[in-house]
């Protein structure tokens, strides 16, 4: 079914102030103050000003404004004011349909805003790029960004961004046909804008409504809430709205078979669109026209006019547009007598509209919204389920060192006649076992086994032998402003991980408890105390190997020695001092060491084959690396753990 109507893509800009046209004396004083204004950040938001009172009258002026905010904002290193201007560029390119352009700059707004932690933010800014992929007719990629938004409003408690990006979800859906499912996603967003009061959101939601209505057939209904939503946009004076509305009316009529009267509305909103240079909403309004002047037997007109939006539509790249020209021209053309031209046009549509809605980016869309229910239903119960876990493995850590402290103390009693000597030192391990049980039950819970590090790390992979006594883990915890992370290798069978890792955790807590400001010093000082620990004492340090480093916001720490190497800006760096390096989106942490302590160069020849890895993509290394290690006959001996930022 072609689509007639057009539904309001919410952005972000939309909670932005709006300075009214008929109050030019205010835009004027505006733009005096500008050349005299010293300060940056008064000057910033002077443009922004300036920026946002063209932004539904003159798209180029806008972009003029907003592209000197950005200038300034970089010159004089405001971040946060950097992205708002790339986020306001992109958007605006957005409604220019200068899609490439728009994303472009999106992107860079999400990159600052994520550096910056600012999540709402960052949320409306992966709402427009899904509005971008959505006109691409790349829906699948779409709807993940509009889940990725929808996550960050609820984990904030936004319930205005939470409505406006369900009204875009409602969009997929009603670009899938899928229309009841689309009205219950767009009265989400009405009913919470109707409650705040926000009267443009709401005729943007009335409108969406109303088209979802007219393609059940229910006229009377959508006629009800396009009137309510063309109400609103006379009485606010923006133009973009009234000639959307007028466009939609105008489709409307065109279902009841009321030809003369559709042409009007339509070629009214056509005129907006031209005046306000909005090449998108151009293009699917001759499409509208060329369907009405088939219906009035105007053929030559209808074709014209199509061929003009189709020129229009594949310019600027909006591929379920060009699908329902491609159906209308076929039309054109068959009632024409044209079949040839006819049949093209046909074949045009139905390849476009397979690969839009194909069978697997229907069931990605289908699995997207089916992981988000169940995202919301888990992370209602993971909390309990995690404290519940977290008591019980205390409950049983309690009872075993429990009883190996009763073992202990049986063996004290029974050998205290004839070794009294060792009263004291077993007196001292019976105190540190104690103690540790005391401290571990408390914390034992944030000791985490998961590589990515709290999700700083996005994706993780690790070759380890086959085959012997080997057994690597990776262990993280949090301690004020740092998160320590650390890789244990033990090469013995007698060797016990958990005995190690415990001992590991408490000598770290009790080293950053007394130097808070010396944590370069870790490494050496978990090496001393573990020789000295009664717990590890009988544990050869050749016998295992400890590979840690720590991050603090977005700086890591080498504390491994050889072990560590860093892919940064395609740039490879080996670490070998304790030295703290800044961390980027896509930067590789790497880790490495060997098994065997009698083998010469091994390190060495390790280094050569992670630094073979640089030109490789991330999910590729991992057969890479084997296939290398195998090659040279390290397999059996080498580790290896890769994580990307």
């Amino acid at each position: 079914m072609t689509k007639r109507i057009s539904i309001f893509a919410i952005y972000l800009s939309i909670f932005l102030p709006v300075i009214s046209f008929a109050e030019s004396n205010k835009l004027d004083s505006l733009i005096q103050t500008l050349k005299f204004e010293k300060q940056d950040t008064v000057r910033y938001s002077t443009l922004s000003k300036i920026a946002i009172a063209y932004a539904d009258s003159n798209y180029n002026k806008s972009l003029e404004y907003w592209k000197q905010a950005l200038s300034l904002a970089d010159k004089e290193g405001l971040r946060e004011q950097a992205a708002d201007a790339y986020h306001q560029v992109g958007f605006t390119y957005m409604k220019m349909g200068e899609m490439n352009q728009a994303l472009q700059n999106l992107q860079n707004a999400a990159d600052i805003y994520s550096y910056l932690n600012k999540k709402s933010l960052l949320a409306g800014v992966y709402n427009d790029i899904g509005l971008i992929h959505r006109n691409w007719g790349l829906y699948d990629k779409a709807l993940q960004d509009y889940f990725n938004a929808l996550n960050i409003y609820n984990e904030v408690s936004d319930v205005e961004g939470t409505s406006m990006v369900s009204n875009n979800i409602g969009q997929i859906y009603y670009y899938r046909e899928d229309y009841p499912k689309a009205i219950d996603y767009f009265v989400q967003y009405y009913n919470v804008n109707k409650k705040l009061g926000h009267v443009r959101s709401v005729a943007g939601a009335s409108n969406n409504i109303a088209s979802a209505y007219m393609e059940l057939k229910r006229y009377d209904d959508a006629l009800e809430y396009f009137m309510e939503s063309l109400k609103i946009y006379d009485s606010i004076g923006l133009k973009i709205g009234v000639a959307i509305i007028r466009d939609n009316i105008g489709s409307l009529f065109y279902k009841k078979g009321q030809y003369d009267h559709a042409l009007l509305y339509h070629l009214s909103a056509l005129n907006i669109f031209k005046e306000l240079q909005s090449p998108v909403r151009i293009a699917n309004t001759m499409r509208n026209i060329g369907d009405v002047y088939i219906k009035l037997n105007r053929k030559s007109e209808a074709i014209n006019t199509l061929q003009q939006a189709l020129e229009i539509a594949q310019k600027i790249g909006i591929a379920d547009t060009r699908r329902d020209i491609y159906k209308v021209l076929s039309n054109a053309y068959q009632s024409q007598g044209n079949y040839r031209q006819a049949f093209e046009s046909l074949n045009n549509y139905i390849s476009i509209k397979d690969s839009l809605l194909n069978i697997e980016t229907l069931e990605k869309v289908e699995s997207l919204q089916a992981q988000y229910e169940r995202d919301k239903l888990e992370n209602q119960i993971a909390s309990i389920k995690q404290k519940a876990h977290n008591q019980k493995l205390i409950l049983f850590l309690t009872i075993g060192f429990s009883a190996i402290l009763l073992i202990m103390l049986v063996f004290l009693v029974t050998q205290v006649i004839s070794k009294k000597r060792l009263v004291t030192q077993h007196q001292l391990i019976k105190e540190s076992i104690l103690n540790r049980i005391q401290t571990s039950c408390a914390n034992l819970e944030i000791v985490s086994q998961d590589p990515t590090v709290n999700n700083f790390f996005s994706n993780t992979w690790q070759l380890i032998p086959k085959e012997g006594n080997t057994s690597f883990e990776f262990y993280y915890f949090r301690k004020g402003a740092y998160q320590i992370a650390y890789a244990i290798l033990t090469k013995k069978k007698h060797i016990r991980q958990q005995v190690l890792n415990f001992c590991i955790y408490n000598h770290i807590q009790n080293f950053l408890h007394e130097n808070p400001n010396e944590i370069e010093k870790i490494k050496e000082y978990v090496d001393e105390q573990l020789k000295a620990d009664p717990l590890t004492l009988d544990y050869a340090q050749t016998d295992y190997e400890i590979l840690p480093f720590v991050i603090n916001d977005k700086k890591i720490l080498n504390l491994t020695n050889g072990n560590f190497a860093l892919r940064q800006h395609g740039v490879f760096l080996y670490v070998d001092d304790c030295t703290w390096s800044n961390l980027h989106k896509d930067d590789i942490v790497y880790l490495f060491s060997t098994v065997s302590n009698e083998q010469k160069g091994g390190i060495s020849e390790l280094r050569k084959v992670v630094k073979s890895l640089d030109l490789i993509e991330f999910t590729e290394q991992l057969d890479v690396a084997q296939n290398f290690l195998t090659s040279l006959e390290l397999d059996a001996d080498s580790i290896i753990l890769s994580l990307i930022v």
